[in-house]
């Protein structure tokens, strides 16, 4: 199945999505499904806006992490809204009588969380080879989500959202960049090509030149025509 890409800087057109029927898993849980209507039904996925780390996740244990929404800025509050658009749709429009609805975000301490489902072949992409256990704090990382169903219970129900894929974006420690060496082999390099292009341009500017060629007569030939001259009387 195709997918399609929700777009955090233009309003998603709610009209759009597709609620599936419900699949029961067991007697203890129930899935529906959300697709987006472009064309075809297409899974529906976000990208996350750039976030700071501010824990690890060494000490995972389960297969779901909350994720940070730090640090709060434009974006990061237009991803919070449209989660909370999304999660008003589904109490609208996804029967669950008597089921209390259990949000995706939660906040602590001033600091907005999200609940992600992580899968065990989750997608790191880095400068450096890294796995989810051991990205650091205070590193920016970007991430793929996916909405992948809405999950109901007894008597609980909600927006099941699962992490497809990380960029993460390590220090310049962590690379072995040297902001003193990296400077002076650009001011080296930017005087030779100058160098460079004044020599061409040197070059280019006396070619163009109307200059006649020199003639140079040899002694001999002097000589000879000296003697023919008549003497002066």
């Amino acid at each position: 199945m195709s997918y399609y890409l929700i777009d955090i800087d233009t309003e998603l057109d709610f009209n759009k999505l597709i609620i599936g029927n419900t699949l029961h898993i067991n007697d203890d849980l129930q899935k529906v499904f959300i697709y987006y209507m472009d064309e075809t039904p297409k899974e529906i996925y976000i990208k996350i806006p750039p976030l700071r780390l501010i824990y690890n996740y060494k000490n995972l244990k389960f297969s779901q992490i909350k994720l940070p929404i730090y640090q709060n800025w434009d974006k990061t509050k237009k991803f919070i809204k449209l989660i909370k658009k999304l999660e008003k749709f589904i109490r609208l429009n996804v029967n669950c009588e008597n089921a209390v609805f259990v949000n995706s975000i939660d906040k602590n301490n001033n600091i907005s969380s999200i609940k992600l489902n992580v899968p065990t072949n989750l997608k790191i992409n880095s400068m450096i080879n890294t796995s989810l256990s051991d990205l650091k704090v205070n590193r920016e990382i970007e991430c793929i989500i996916n909405i992948s169903y809405v999950w109901l219970k007894k008597n609980s129900y909600g927006l099941s959202l699962s992490c497809y894929q990380i960029k993460y974006n390590p220090r310049v420690e962590e690379i072995n960049i040297d902001f003193f060496d990296t400077p002076s082999r650009n001011i080296i390099n930017n005087v030779v090509n100058k160098d460079i292009n004044i020599v061409k341009s040197n070059i280019i500017e006396s070619s163009q030149l109307n200059v006649k060629p020199l003639m140079f007569i040899s002694s001999s030939i002097l000589n000879d025509a000296i003697t023919k001259l008549n003497k002066i009387k």
